[in-house]
């Protein structure tokens, strides 16, 4: 059954916690956490009214910024979003469904619904442990309709100014979005994830500040929270510290930027080079990914 045992406090998992005396829901962001917090935001709820403190801001040792962070000591409880009997049948229904169809054994709700706050059309929040077959099954659910009846438009945004060397960019989700999207008229939003417990950092990461890259995505993990993309430098517009690497990974945690196809995109966002492995990796997620084509 979906949701059978519940995740560790990991990236979507909704926490309460009573910062500065109030108790506000937080959802976590990512899998590694400093000593004593965890990395989270306050959750906003548009369907109900309740109380947003915002999180501290902490430095985070692997991550060699500050992220936004609440106490460890501060958590009340973490939302079991997997509770069967907690969610409405409509809700249960849909989560066993199309959990069973994606071939994931193991699914919770979050977000809206897990706390008891879902509106008629609020996206149903889903977390699973990533599956190779679910994508696949996506896309067959794509073809079929059942997707692509209620699936958000893919045109992309207006066409901007030229780039470099006649390069005219393009801004909009630019992504496939089969995780994002609707089955069966039920919107939902489908983040699979490369691990159910929290990690310890295994590769600190230095900041190299700003960098503004036009890269050839070749291929990598699109359908993982993150999405990484192995991509190769074609010219750099902006790079903060150092030799411009040839070869960058182009990391995110944003559905928008998850689900791209090989090809040139315009990336800007915050470079880091990791301590142990050597590897460059810039974030979008602080900045954007624009779809380059020839003007």
């Amino acid at each position: 059954m979906p949701g059978d045992s519940a995740p560790g406090l990991v990236d979507g998992v909704i926490v309460l916690a009573s910062n500065w005396g109030t108790p506000t829901y937080y959802i976590v962001k990512g899998y590694t956490h400093t000593e004593n917090h965890i990395v989270a935001v306050p959750y906003r709820l548009p369907d109900c009214a309740k109380p947003t403190i915002p999180a501290r801001l902490v430095y985070h040792p692997c991550l060699g910024s500050r992220v936004p962070a609440i106490s460890s000591d501060k958590v009340l409880y973490k939302v079991q979003a997997g509770r069967q009997a907690g969610l409405p049948p409509r809700i249960r229904g849909f989560l066993e469904e199309f959990s069973s169809i994606l071939g994931l054994e193991q699914a919770w709700v979050t977000g809206s619904h897990a706390i008891g706050c879902g509106g008629p059309s609020s996206d149903v929040d889903i977390i699973a442990p990533y599956n190779p077959e679910a994508p696949r099954a996506l896309r067959d659910l794509a073809e079929e309709g059942l997707i692509a009846q209620c699936q958000a438009e893919r045109v992309l945004g207006k066409r901007v100014a030229q780039g470099p060397g006649g390069v005219a960019l393009d801004e909009a989700r630019i992504g496939s979005s089969l995780l994002d999207s609707c089955y069966k008229g039920v919107p939902y939003t489908l983040r699979l994830l490369t691990s159910l417990w929290e990690e310890p950092c295994r590769d600190p990461l230095i900041p190299l500040g700003r960098a503004r890259l036009l890269v050839e995505v070749r291929g990598g993990s699109p359908y993982t929270v993150p999405a990484r993309y192995e991509a190769v430098v074609v010219e750099a517009l902006e790079w903060g510290w150092g030799r411009v690497p040839r070869r960058v990974w182009v990391e995110s945690w944003r559905t928008r930027y998850q689900e791209l196809s090989p090809g040139v995109y315009l990336v800007e966002g915050l470079a880091r080079l990791g301590a142990r492995s050597g590897e460059y990796t810039v974030w979008p997620d602080y900045g954007w990914i624009r779809l380059a084509g020839r003007a």
